[in-house]
């Protein structure tokens, strides 16, 4: 899905390609985008397949840190406020450990919720890999979007709370023996106390978006979703230094915590190989995922005491930096005004058939060489693409493009979205047809 030519050159940064191309005429966009007017939206015909928009976002409304922070100072002023919890009640020993503010937990759905056990991690095998301790590698080929594995966290607790030591201390002694002693054995880089809880918290902790009732970042402590890694290089002793071939700063994986089972998911951003280190970003959630180096490496030290050598900090870095800030800028005027500029391509009689396709793919590329795998960014990439193919009537590449949106969608939510409804019957959408011929729009724009 790349176009040809000297613009499809993999070698050139995003800057270079985007000034080589023929960028189309978005008069129509830019008057919109430097007004401020709000975004176009087309009332479609009733016989109209409407074209799914972003996918919620689940971190939408949190609190921040300081007033999750100024919440506990308000909530907490007995022992009897916080609340540990073993969730969901059927699921027996794989049941969580949560660690909760009074009242949270109370509306929580009592459902039958289905064991999962070891069966729902088959694929992550845990290996000891070579100057990087444990890792996960992948038992079997998986494709873009697909499941990778399923698991109940061993910990889940509020990302902010008072006294979180002798509260986690708590919840792990609590705990059923197995549990304990999968808690004690996960890594700690805090520091040398292998019983730590703290620490191994710090380390091992993957965000949780909020739970029901309650607005606020989690912490979800894994048995083996923990293991795996944002592949790195160790600062000390130098000898141990490594050449990583990928890296997380691009991963290939990403964690996504399900509401409708209480537990965490991993899902491929990309295709993953059998025997392929499965990776995600240590940076999710905290930072955009078009993040420069030093803020990147500033993180990953703080946080865990490392030095990040994979792909993206090492041998595109310099031009990574460059470029990224741009690509942010061209992926959110896709996000914000995708029907303006389709509409401006259409009706203007100076762009040519190719054009937009041409600024599509070279956004798309540099999406792809700085190893920018966010789902959302890729979704709407895209929807510009089907909207593009659809407009052209071409409906292979129309029906791919929509495939490829559904398996971005599957990262980001677990579902389709509403993709694959599309990818069946691209024929279906308003913009069919429609190249040169803005007239066959059915609709109502406003």
């Amino acid at each position: 899905m790349t176009s040809q030519g000297q613009n499809a050159n993999p070698n050139l940064a995003f800057i270079d390609r985007l000034a080589r191309v023929h960028r189309p005429d978005f008069a129509s966009f830019n008057d919109r985008r430097l007004g401020g007017a709000p975004q176009l939206e087309l009332i479609l015909a009733p016989d109209h397949l409407p074209l799914p928009e972003d996918p919620p976002n689940e971190a939408a409304g949190l609190l921040t840190e300081e007033q999750a922070d100024e919440q506990i100072w308000q909530r907490l002023k007995t022992p009897q406020d916080v609340v540990f919890l073993r969730f969901p009640p059927v699921a027996g020993p794989s049941a969580t450990m949560f660690i909760l503010l009074a009242g949270v937990s109370d509306h929580w759905p009592r459902a039958r919720y289905a064991p999962i056990g070891k069966r729902g991690t088959a694929c992550l095998q845990v290996m000891d890999l070579r100057n990087k301790g444990k890792g996960c590698l992948a038992a079997h080929p998986v494709a873009r979007g697909a499941l990778v594995a399923r698991e109940r966290a061993l910990l889940v607790m509020p990302q902010t709370f008072l006294c979180p030591e002798e509260t986690i201390v708590i919840g792990v002694h609590a705990m059923p023996e197995a549990h304990r002693n999968a808690y004690y054995g996960l890594t700690n880089s805090v520091t040398a106390n292998r019983r730590d809880v703290m620490g191994i918290a710090m380390t091992n902790a993957l965000r949780i978006p909020g739970l029901p009732s309650h607005n606020a970042a989690y912490w979800g402590i894994f048995e083996t979703f923990s293991r795996i890694n944002h592949r790195y290089v160790e600062l000390f002793p130098a000898t141990r230094a490594i050449t990583n071939e990928a890296g997380s700063c691009g991963p290939n994986a990403v964690f996504r915590w399900d509401q409708a089972t209480f537990s965490g998911e991993i899902r491929a951003l990309r295709p993953i190989a059998e025997g392929e280190e499965v990776t995600i970003s240590y940076l999710q959630g905290m930072m955009d995922p078009t993040a420069v180096a030093h803020r990147r490496h500033t993180f990953l030290w703080d946080r865990y005491h490392f030095n990040c050598a994979c792909i993206v900090c090492t041998r595109i870095s310099g031009e990574s930096d460059r470029d990224r800030p741009a690509i942010r800028v061209y992926v959110s005027h896709l996000t914000q005004f995708h029907r303006e500029m389709v509409l401006d391509w259409i009706k203007r009689g100076g762009n040519d058939h190719a054009s937009l396709l041409e600024f599509l793919h070279v956004i798309e590329s540099g999406l792809d060489r700085d190893m920018i795998f966010d789902p959302v960014m890729w979704i709407n990439v895209a929807r510009s693409m089907v909207m593009v193919y659809c407009a052209l009537h071409i409906a292979r590449l129309a029906r791919q493009w929509a495939q490829r949106a559904a398996q971005h969608s599957r990262a980001a939510i677990g579902s389709d979205g509403g993709w694959d409804a599309v990818a069946r019957e691209p024929e279906r959408c308003a913009w069919w047809g429609a190249w040169g011929k803005p007239g066959r729009l059915r609709g109502v724009w406003a």
